[in-house]
């Protein structure tokens, strides 16, 4: 091609690209749609270039990756809405580049991605014939064109959206159903045929009505309202449905149970089939539909309908609460009202009487009944406690007997919380023949009653009765039901100041009573349980309490009786033990833990067993025993009786009994605990003299005399013994210590014993039961009379020498803490033991040395060879503690052979 046409195809191209980017400016007006703007693009660049045949442009719709076709020219009416595959378009789609293939049966077909950074919003497909001669043109004006028609496109795609939210700030200015309707009519313009906007009336959570307002063409005024209630609108088939919130397309208007049966002829006169729902849902409930007929909307159109639906929702919930909420605050003010004036009441009828003048149309009577009740709990009669006319109070009483005038039906009703209301007697066919006689005598035409309930039984009704037929507004019936419930709160204010007042006289009393014992409680706590102050405590409860006896029982471990620790009167201190074998009050103390009262002492049988007669001879009717805890151990008893009248005691005696029992047995446990530090300190002392007596001699009979003089001053103990022994040794010695220092030592095989075991283990024993023991040793023990041992290893460094072990008759005897004790004492005594051997060893060593001395300095004083040696066998023998001995001498032989001499003796 020669310069010049190349001049002038590009000149034709930048003509075509002026003439396209008028069309393109048009994207900045607010009301232009994408799917005209488009087509008015199409139809440009072909009245600019008549040679195209055909153009098309697809674009990506709202979900993945397919694509539709939105305008066209030239286009079949079969061709399909989606670009055909492996054609130029869905090429250029695939390969995101232009696509200019060589000409097909004289025709060219160009594929151009319309891409924004590097996404493809769709394709431009333009066909041409082969032979024109503006295909270079064309072309190089498309290539251009491109990037500024994706601008446009995205531009225009946008405009519904930001028009939605601008015009959901005049949806608050709105004041009706059709002011809001002509905001979504500017919304979707004039290509829109219908708008439709039903909202749903609820009335307690039920829906009771619809209202439409239909906006026939967006560009007239002319509106046609439509109501239907709840049967000619299946709501609940479409909640479902609705509550999702999201659009939904209807394809045909007549079959859906969403679209009202009554729009059907409208919709139909206005050729309308399809719908576009758009809920309007505020918190998972339905407020209305907002309709859209007819439109192909984008995905921005979509989003800014549901914006501007979402907003007709909260404005339309707001409205719906402004409204219940100024209704409301009109019924509590009055509530409030009837309410200051029931709490100003002291009694039935100035109640009412307060309550009767705020009513706005008061009733001829207003009374209060007071229900009577059968055995079974069943209404019996009415008795009227107070009644108030326009007249003023009536004091007469009425009883309305249940049977007699066949009241059974409303006493159930009102039995069961249910309100009476009976609008006119003379026509209510509930009414049977002797109630109506009956209520006729009274003058009665209309009579509601409402129950008051209290503890789950009826107490009272509320009747508010009229002269003549009344229907009873729904705004009296909630009146006069929380009336009702406010005169039932008084009524158990009554109940309760009366029970309050019974109450405060027992606190008076029990005040005084914890005064008296106050005193009590402190001693306790600060006498540490010796015995004047238990008196003194027993003395003051059976005072406080007014009683004729009180004791506190002390239960030792392991015991089987209970000591009398005090008493007031002073009656069984210097008697026997209380025996708890068959004691069954003690019994029912340790597994239940809580006070038991032993209602007549004579008839009592096993809860007291064979301590009845004592208790009896004192003189004793009725008893409570409270149990002495400490940390869920029963250390003892709190005994109070009386000793004039058979009596049950009170609640409040038994928490008092309880809380001085609680401080009485924290006290004896103190005192005990303080008792063993005692003890303990003193044992300590004891155990550090008894090492230091122990450990200053080497003399083993010197350190057992120590022994047998500690052991009985720090353990019970009826047998004191040492026993000797090393592991490996077949067996051992067993030294039995008494008193008068004479030790008996016997030998006892090892195996089968536990002095073995400890030798072994280097662990202590501690032996509650000795004869149900399976060691040997044990067993001879036991053989013995002792029935509880306890042994501990002799350790000294590694080694362990044998065992120290102490033993009684009596079984259980002996603690843990026994058992640590007996461990120091053994620890001493192995010490001290293994350095009294120390010491005999090295006595004996310097003996030899001695000895052996000697020897060597007379045998050097010796010339003479027998003499030498009579000399050295008579030292060894008197080293050695020999009788007899004897000296072999051998010497050299000689040529002819060995010489020996005779021994020498």
């Amino acid at each position: 091609m020669s310069t010049r046409q190349d001049s002038r195809d590009e000149l034709s191209a930048l003509d075509i690209l002026k003439r396209l980017a008028q069309v393109l400016n048009q994207a900045d007006q607010p009301e232009i749609r994408l799917q005209p703007f488009l087509e008015m693009m199409l139809q440009t660049l072909r009245d600019l270039c008549p040679d195209i045949a055909r153009a098309e442009v697809y674009l990506r719709g709202d979900v993945g990756t397919s694509y539709r076709r939105w305008a066209g020219l030239g286009v079949p009416q079969d061709a399909p809405i989606a670009p055909e595959p492996k054609s130029s378009a869905a090429l250029a789609l695939t390969r995101r580049e232009p696509v200019f293939p060589e000409a097909e049966s004289g025709m060219v077909s160009w594929g151009i991605p319309l891409l924004t950074e590097g996404e493809a919003l769709g394709v431009l497909r333009v066909d041409l014939p082969a032979t024109s001669s503006s295909l270079p043109a064309i072309q190089a004006a498309l290539l251009a064109l491109v990037p500024s028609l994706c601008l446009g496109i995205q531009h225009v795609q946008s405009h519904p959206f930001i028009r939605a939210l601008v015009l959901s700030q005049q949806l608050v200015a709105t004041r009706t159903e059709q002011d809001m309707i002509g905001v979504v009519a500017e919304y979707v313009g004039k290509a829109c045929p219908l708008l439709d906007l039903t909202l749903y009336e609820y009335k307690e959570e039920q829906f009771v009505c619809a209202r439409s307002t239909v906006l026939a063409m967006p560009d007239t005024s002319e509106l046609t309202d439509f109501s239907t209630g709840p049967a000619d609108y299946p709501l609940s088939t479409a909640i479902p449905k609705l509550v999702e919130g999201h659009p939904i397309q209807i394809d045909d208007v007549y079959n859906t149970p969403l679209i009202a049966a009554d729009k059907h002829e409208y919709f139909h006169a206005q050729s309308i089939k399809r719908l576009t729902l758009f809920p309007l849902v505020v918190d998972e409930r339905v407020l209305g539909v907002l309709s859209v007929a007819d439109q192909q909307l984008t995905p921005n159109e979509l989003r800014g309908l549901q914006t501007l639906s979402n907003h007709i929702a909260v404005l339309v919930q707001n409205r719906a609460l402004f409204k219940h909420t100024a209704s409301a605050l009109d019924e509590i003010q009055q509530v409030y009202r009837f309410g200051s004036a029931v709490l100003e009441a002291k009694d039935a009828a100035s109640l009412l009487e307060a309550v009767y003048k705020h009513f706005s149309a008061p009733p001829d009577e207003l009374a209060l009944e007071t229900v009577h009740l059968n055995e079974a709990g069943n209404p019996l009669a009415f008795v009227t406690q107070a009644l108030i006319t326009a007249q003023g109070s009536d004091e007469s009483a009425k009883v309305i007997d249940v049977a007699t005038y066949h009241l059974e039906a409303y006493a159930q009703l009102l039995e069961d919380g249910t309100p009476v209301l009976i609008n006119n007697i003379d026509t209510d066919p509930s009414v049977t023949a002797p109630a109506r006689a009956y209520f006729t005598g009274r003058r009665l035409q209309a009579l509601a009653a409402f129950p008051i309930v209290l503890d789950g039984k009826l107490s009272n009704a509320l009747t508010a009765a009229y002269f003549s037929p009344h229907i009873y507004t729904a705004a009296e019936i909630r009146l006069l039901h929380r009336l009702s419930e406010q005169i039932g709160l008084e009524i158990r204010n009554w109940q309760l100041l009366q029970k309050t007042q019974e109450q405060t006289k027992q606190l008076s009393h029990q005040v005084r009573l914890l005064e008296s014992l106050y005193e009590t409680s402190r001693q306790i706590s600060a006498g540490l349980a010796k015995q004047d102050v238990l008196r003194t405590t027993c003395k003051n409860l059976a005072g406080a309490l007014e009683l004729g006896y009180a004791a506190i029982l002390h239960c030792e471990q392991a015991s089987t009786g209970c000591s009398v620790m005090a008493e007031h009167p002073a009656h069984l201190e210097t008697e026997a033990p209380i025996t708890l074998d068959g004691f069954g009050a003690y019994q029912h103390l340790q597994r239940y833990q809580t006070p038991i009262i032993v209602q007549q002492i004579e008839s009592a049988g096993d809860l007291l067993g064979p301590n009845q007669e004592r208790f009896k001879a004192l003189g004793l009717r009725s008893m409570l025993l409270a149990p002495l805890l400490v940390q869920g151990d029963l250390i003892g008893l709190l005994v109070l009786a009386v000793t004039e009248t058979v009596r049950s005691f009170s609640q409040a005696e038994m928490n008092v009994a309880q809380a001085i029992a609680a401080q009485i047995a924290s006290s004896l446990r103190n005192a005990e605990l303080f008792g063993e530090i005692q003890q303990r300190a003193s044992q300590l002392e004891q155990i550090a003299a008894f090492g230091r007596r122990v450990t200053s001699t080497f003399d083993r009979n010197e350190i057992l005399r120590h022994l047998v003089d500690v052991i009985p001053a720090l353990l019970p103990a009826d047998q004191v013994s040492l026993v000797l022994y090393s592991d490996g040794q077949p067996r051992m010695r067993v030294l039995t210590l008494a008193e008068d220092a004479r030790t008996q030592e016997v030998r006892w095989p090892a195996e089968g014993s536990s002095i073995k075991e400890i030798v072994q283990t280097q662990m202590p024993m501690l032996i509650p039961d000795l004869p149900s023991s399976t060691y040997s040793d044990h067993k001879r023990m036991a053989a013995e009379g002792l029935n509880a041992a306890l042994l501990s290893p002799l350790i000294v460094g590694n080694n362990v020498t044998g065992a120290i072990n102490i033993g009684h008759k009596r079984a259980r005897v002996y603690t843990p803490t026994d058992l640590t004790l007996l461990q120091q004492v053994g620890s001493q005594v192995a010490v001290a033991l293994e350095n009294a051997r120390s010491f005999d060893v090295a006595q004996q060593h310097a003996a030899y040395d001695k000895s052996l001395s000697q020897i060597t300095i007379r045998l050097q004083q010796q010339s003479d060879l027998r003499d030498l040696l009579q000399q050295t066998m008579r030292d060894l023998g008197g080293v050695l503690g020999a009788q007899r001995a004897r000296v072999r001498l051998q010497t050299n032989a000689g040529p002819n052979g060995a010489k020996t001499r005779e021994p020498e003796e």
